[in-house]
């Protein structure tokens, strides 16, 4: 079974688009990858910032582990 964790860092914008989506931290499987950068994709556009959000964009860094246990080596939700 592959093991891997890719960081993904995006904006999202007050209307909810996102931008600037890209690959921090490859996990050297592409098809890790891509399914990680598609799945922040694929989920936009996302509810607009709420507003009372000062500013005119939100910067996220999200990491995918997969088929690792999170730092800590607490299970995954749902495991």
């Amino acid at each position: 079974v592959a093991k891997g964790r890719v960081a993904v860092q995006f904006v999202i914008h007050t209307d909810g688009a996102v931008t600037d989506i890209e690959l921090i931290q490859r996990s050297g499987d592409a098809a890790m990858d891509f399914a990680a950068w598609a799945a922040v994709r694929n989920a936009a556009p996302y509810p607009k910032l709420p507003t009372g959000y000062s500013q005119d964009k939100l910067t996220l860094r999200l990491v995918f582990l997969y088929n690792e246990k999170p730092p800590g080596g607490a299970p995954a939700k749902g495991k």
